[in-house]
């Protein structure tokens, strides 16, 4: 597969791509993660604030001034709130990304340019999240992407709809992932491009927060 080099793809990145973060209690996480994303000129940045309890919204308004952060008037949960991101995007490609993945400006542009290069026959990407990810091609048809990091390809996607709003949490992309693959469209893995998932550090590790957590998983 021959993809846009990244000098080709940062001269119009602004253009094409919209990063949009979930945020639940994550400001402490994002800062850590996601702090050069957030603070880079190359992309618009969306977080999308689940109405966190610890003033996340209004710290992360402070700390990033060049994001569009909007606050939500309840938890929506996952799904129906990436939905509101998607609404408020106008680029070509979104990249849906958790608080607690660790991507570089580079790895980000790498990943949209292999976008870029099939945005006619592909809906979804995703990055390898697995660093010993071995394979003698660039990237591979999957059936399933984690929904730690999805790149949308927006004027495709919307036509299938995004995220089921009856979703709360866990799963969304797995039912996503399944009506893409039932319309006869492609979705793919990148294995040259990996994003470090902490995994379970985006909202906190409280108890009543871990209780929620697992009562949407059994659900």
């Amino acid at each position: 597969m021959v993809t846009k080099t990244k000098a080709e793809i940062t001269n119009f990145s602004e253009a094409l791509l919209t990063v949009i973060i979930i945020s639940y209690n994550s400001y402490s996480v994002i800062k850590q993660c996601l702090d050069l994303v957030c603070r880079t000129d190359k992309f618009k940045v969306i977080i999308i604030d689940n109405a966190s309890e610890d003033n996340s919204a209004n710290l992360l308004r402070e700390e990033y001034s060049n994001c569009d952060v909007v606050t939500l008037s309840k938890n929506f949960g996952y799904g129906r709130a990436a939905n509101e991101g998607f609404k408020r995007t106008n680029t070509e490609f979104a990249l849906l990304i958790n608080p607690d993945v660790k991507a570089s400006l580079d790895e980000i542009e790498q990943l949209l340019g292999f976008a870029v290069h099939s945005r006619k026959e592909v809906a979804l990407w995703a990055p390898s999240l697995d660093v010993n990810f071995k394979g003698n091609e660039e990237a591979e048809s999957v059936d399933w992407i984690s929904g730690c990091a999805m790149l949308f390809n927006l004027p495709i996607v919307r036509k299938i709809g995004f995220f089921d709003p009856r979703i709360f949490l866990y799963y969304e992309e797995t039912v996503l992932c399944k009506r893409l693959i039932q319309a006869g469209l492609k979705i793919k893995r990148c294995k040259t491009v990996f994003f470090k998932h902490l995994e379970g550090r985006s909202s906190g590790s409280q108890l009543n927060i871990e209780i929620t957590k697992a009562w949407h998983y059994g659900w």
